[in-house]
């Protein structure tokens, strides 16, 4: 998913992460939420989300 933002695709990142999650798997939004709070909080944030812009 990493590469995937890292790279400008970020809409592409979350509907992967959609489809990747298995159904009967618990877990699925603390999973999304942890990982959005790292991600959200690194330097590089501001950066990164102003080239993902507009894919929403």
């Amino acid at each position: 998913m990493l590469d995937l933002i890292y790279t400008g695709n970020e809409k592409a990142a979350w509907d992967f992460f959609e489809k990747a999650w298995p159904k009967p798997r618990n877990g699925k939004q603390s999973s999304l939420r942890e990982f959005q709070e790292v991600l959200f909080s690194s330097q590089y944030w501001p950066q990164i989300r102003e080239m993902n812009r507009g894919q929403e």
